[in-house]
Parts: C-alpha cells; sequence; structure tokens
C-alpha cells in the first residue's frame, strides 16, 4: 500500500512537473487548453516565491543573531593542555592516491563533556575523546589503520553556512567526521609536509567511505561534497588547542601559578607525592 501509494505521488508530481515546464515556453497554448490548470499554477508559483523569500529572510537573520549571540558566551574554568604527549604514529599512508576500500570501524566512538567548561573554547565545540578510536581501510590493496587519540577535541559535525541547515551536528555520519577531524588537525603535529592537496583529499575521500559503511547513500555525497567546496581553509587553518588534558586539574608549584595560565586553583585537587607538574 505505501509503495502504491509512493508510486502515484510520483507519477502526479512528475505530471505537474512536465505541465509546469511546458507553460513555461508556451504559455499561450497552455493557458487557453486548460485555464484552471493555469490558474492553480499561477498560484503555485506566487506561493512558492512567497515562501522561498520568507525562509531566506528567516535563515538570514537567524544566522545573524547566532553569530551575533556567540560572542558572550561565557568561558569555562576547566584547564585546557596545548600539546599531546607521545605523538601516534603518522596517520597519513606514504602515499594517498589510489582507491579506498574495506572501511571498517574498529572500536567504539566515546566522547566526553566538561561541566565546567574548557577555558578558551566555546560551549558548542567542547566536545573531547574520551578513549582511542581506531578505523581500519585498504588503500590500494594494502590494509592500513588509523587511530585518532584520547583527548582530542572535537566540534562534532560543523558545516558550513548554509550546509548546517540540511546537515546536523550528529548523525550517521558522526563517526566518520570524527576521523575527518583528526585528519584536519594532525598534520600540525608532525613535521612539515604534510599540508598538502593529496591528504586533504584523502582525509575527505575516507570521510565519505566511513559516511558509506555507516549505511548513508546520497547525503554521504552531499556532505562530501559540501566539505571539498568549502573545507580549504577548515584544514590549513592552525588550530592552537586540539587536545584537552582529561585529568584533574592540578595546581603548580610556583607562586601563584596554575597549570592553566590565568586559572584559579580553588577547584584544583592537591596535586600526588612525586608529581612534579613537568608535563
Amino acid at each position: 500500500m505505501r509503495q502504491a501509494l509512493k508510486l502515484l505521488l510520483t507519477v502526479l508530481v512528475s505530471i505537474l512537473t512536465v505541465y509546469g515546464l511546458a507553460s513555461v515556453w508556451y504559455p499561450d497554448s497552455i493557458a487557453e487548453s486548460i485555464s484552471w490548470m493555469w490558474c492553480l499554477l499561477l498560484f503555485a508559483r506566487d506561493l512558492l516565491l512567497t515562501l522561498a523569500i520568507a525562509s531566506t529572510a528567516v535563515t538570514v537573520f537567524a544566522w545573524i543573531w547566532c553569530k551575533w549571540g556567540r560572542a558572550g558566551i561565557a568561558e569555562g574554568t576547566k584547564c585546557v593542555k596545548l600539546c599531546l604527549g607521545a605523538l601516534p604514529s603518522n596517520p597519513f599512508p606514504a602515499t594517498v592516491r589510489g582507491k579506498i576500500t574495506g572501511f571498517k570501524y574498529k572500536s567504539d566512538l566515546d566522547l566526553k563533556r566538561f561541566a565546567k567548561g574548557l577555558k578558551g573554547v566555546v560551549r558548542k565545540d567542547q566536545y573531547i575523546v574520551a578513549a582511542p578510536y581506531s578505523i581500519s581501510f585498504r588503500l590500494d590493496g594494502h590494509k592500513h589503520c588509523i587511530t585518532v587519540p584520547k583527548g582530542m577535541l572535537t566540534d562534532l559535525s560543523s558545516a558550513p553556512f548554509p550546509f548546517n541547515c540540511i546537515v546536523g551536528r550528529v548523525g550517521p555520519h558522526l563517526e566518520a567526521t570524527i576521523v575527518h577531524d583528526y585528519l584536519y588537525v594532525a598534520w600540525q603535529d608532525y613535521p612539515a609536509g604534510l599540508a598538502t592537496r593529496a591528504n586533504r583529499r584523502f582525509a575527505d575521500k575516507l570521510m565519505l567511505e566511513g559516511m558509506k559503511a555507516s549505511g548513508m547513500h546520497c547525503m554521504a555525497y552531499l556532505i562530501y561534497w559540501a566539505i571539498r567546496l568549502a573545507g580549504c581553509g577548515a584544514f590549513y587553518g592552525r588550530n592552537p588547542i586540539r587536545y584537552v588534558d582529561l585529568g584533574q586539574c592540578k595546581c603548580c608549584d610556583e607562586e601563584g601559578g596554575s597549570c592553566c595560565e590565568g586559572n584559579s586553583c580553588d577547584d584544583c585537587e592537591p596535586r600526588p607525592d612525586g608529581d612534579t607538574g613537568d608535563n
């Protein structure tokens, strides 16, 4: 029953579409043949034009309002470490050209968010990978693995305007997005030369395969092309805060100092014996 209804609606929409296109090229003959259909098309045109203008105005207003209000977000008080301890292996293969196949998720995605908020990070972007998160794939038949390190800061799926009206921050694309976020910042922790167009294309292609492995189809390609068109700045831009200390904030021994510059020590736990605070 549902399939029959979908087929009927598809046929009706197709007929109306063809008739509407014909009315653009042959308005006089269409108007003379079926006058009531001509009136209906004129009404539909005016209605669609009104809705398009109204939705555009509302979207622009909402975007300006959100951008304006974003500056008023108060910073959190939790400490943030700007460095990663031991670097994981270079996530970019020696050659990134070729077809990616056999994409698999090797571990579950575990995200964390501090109740007090992170210092110097917009609140909506304060999601942290709480455990190492791995995927595997084949590139020209050779198996590769990538592990997103624990502590990586992510803003989930942050599609640029106006694509964020279509793509939500969470969904079946989220797991692939986290891997993509890591590849977009990982080159900053290794010797120069990894910020290449080939590596960026590899990151985008890997995300596409990850979304397809999550069961996405047309929407996966839509997200992929949105990233290809609008993700250049995100890849080449520097990220001063990439990883977060998931341990408790510990105050330093220096007079008036703390592990996070300018942060109050009131909420810090006492340092265990033997902890010198050098890390």
